[in-house]
């Protein structure tokens, strides 16, 4: 038969190429293996990956369950109409370390190193997870079987036939797919009660992903406190936690707070805020200043280095000669959504380097958390005064583009109105 002949012709072109798709394929993953910051020793947001080259037995079934007399899939078209011949699947634990890898992938193919065949899709039938992949131009689509994942199709080069299909996925989102997987493939089954328990199973796996991002943030939050207590001193060996568990501590017995004081030069990104906050110095209650890509400030430093409340934070711009200085009153992670909400509610909040919140979430790549400091006691200082100050302390320095939001004082204000 022809049909016979033609997928026959299509496994023996593919083995041809097979080792072509090995090569690619292993790139990718050892990219994903070895990049510091998706596989950072100390926090890894990469869990596992799997890889593999489709069977040329399953590739003759895929080819024989799609036919079409009209329009066949031949030697001339393979390559373009089957494009997942090569796949990976990248597992992370919980959906607010996605944006990290969304970030990796992106700046391999904004440096030209991978190349798109089509936009990146997102599988989702929740309207919340589809929000968040929307905010970071991700487009949406839902499936009947509310099946979950992320997809990317790289090609090598852009005028390439060898293409990749790059799956990220949690593993709550794992396990559905190794379900729905062994049911309805290579083959959906017929059963309309295992479909229906697919779809439960699908809403209990999201559950459980939001629940995995509530219990991050909850001991993210708890173990910075400790750090915190630990480096700034206390007058008991534990620390009661807000269930009553007590847990135990090394702790010093030192309550008193020397103030680190730390120093920042921006080198690049709009400096319409630092003309902004000097412009309006007299009614600035406090300064907020935020860090893309949603990493901790001064990620770098050891825990008992970060900035805390009460230490010094001074700043300054490109070439300057003045520095924005003020007293650390808040320094940690906030959520993107919180930082628009304070931000809309917000009558005396100056939106300093931005023009809308669409700037701001390009700005921070639409990270979930978003690294803050915020100061007050704000004064503009000059070189010669930030030497006489606080040139007897040790300054840490590190290079980010920043952004700033400034508040007036609402209370002097109103009495310069009265």
């Amino acid at each position: 038969m022809i049909k016979d002949e033609v997928i026959k012709d299509c496994i023996e072109l593919y083995k041809q190429q097979q080792n072509q798709f090995q090569i690619f394929i292993n790139s990718i993953r050892d990219f994903f293996l070895l990049d510091p910051p998706t596989n950072d020793k100390n926090v890894s947001v990469i869990h596992s990956i799997k890889y593999r080259l489709k069977d040329p037995e399953h590739l003759a079934d895929k080819i024989s369950r799609k036919w079409s007399n009209d329009n066949p899939i031949d030697k001339s078209n393979l390559f373009s109409r089957v494009t997942d011949l090569a796949g990976l699947r990248v597992l992370h634990l919980y959906q607010d370390q996605f944006p990290l890898i969304h970030e990796r992938i992106m700046e391999k193919v904004n440096s030209k190193e991978w190349f798109l065949a089509e936009d990146p899709k997102a599988y989702t039938w929740d309207p919340e997870t589809e929000r968040f992949f929307e905010n970071l131009g991700i487009h949406c689509q839902q499936k009947e079987s509310f099946y979950t994942s992320i997809h990317y199709l790289v090609k090598k080069r852009e005028d390439d036939f060898i293409t990749c299909e790059i799956q990220v996925r949690t593993l709550f989102e794992e396990i559905w797919g190794e379900i729905d997987h062994t049911i309805n493939y290579p083959h959906p089954t017929d059963s309309i009660a295992c479909k229906e328990q697919l779809r439960v199973l699908s809403k209990l796996v999201s559950t459980g992903t939001r629940l995995a991002d509530s219990i991050f943030r909850t001991y993210n939050d708890y173990t910075f406190q400790i750090k915190e207590n630990v480096r700034d001193g206390a007058d008991t060996d534990s620390i009661k936690t807000e269930s009553g568990r007590v847990d135990s501590v090394s702790l010093t017995h030192s309550s008193i707070h020397h103030p680190k004081i730390l120093r920042q030069y921006l080198l690049g990104g709009n400096s319409n805020w630092y003309d902004q906050v000097k412009a309006n110095l007299e009614q600035v209650k406090s300064a907020t200043f935020m860090w893309p890509n949603g990493y901790w400030p001064f990620e770098k430093l050891a825990p008992t280095e970060k900035p805390v409340p009460g230490d010094i934070f001074i700043v300054g711009y490109g070439k300057s000669n003045q520095m924005i200085t003020g007293k650390i009153q808040y320094a940690g992670i906030k959520l993107l959504t919180d930082i628009i909400q304070e931000n809309e509610r917000s009558i005396n909040r100056i939106n300093c380097g931005f023009k809308d919140n669409n700037e701001l979430r390009n700005f921070v790549n639409n990270r979930r958390e978003i690294g803050c400091i915020t100061i007050d006691n704000i004064q503009m200082i000059s070189l010669e005064d930030y030497q006489r100050m606080y040139g007897e302390y040790k300054k840490t320095h590190t290079v980010r583009e920043n952004s700033l939001f400034i508040y007036e004082d609402l209370v002097e204000n109103y009495s310069k109105s009265s």
